[in-house]
């Protein structure tokens, strides 16, 4: 999460492989505006959620604050 101007703050979601990611989400019909685009900070794309709501989601080209391998998924 990172502050936004104007609008409060801004959810972001990170994944190894954006390319691969969004291709997955796409399959299960989630809907990702555009092409990723490098930011520099990282390769980024957007998701619009249900409401219209709009998520960044981004292949990270930056140090983290804690290793991917720390995070655990159940």
């Amino acid at each position: 999460m990172h502050p936004d101007e104007g609008t409060g703050h801004q959810i972001s979601f990170m994944c190894d492989d954006i390319r691969k990611t969004i291709d997955e989400l796409r399959a299960k019909g989630v809907k990702i505006e555009g092409e990723p685009e490098d930011r520099g900070f990282g390769i980024v794309a957007t998701m619009v959620l249900p409401g219209e709501v709009k998520v960044t989601l981004y292949e990270p080209r930056h140090a983290l604050a804690i290793s991917p391998q720390a995070i655990k998924v159940t």
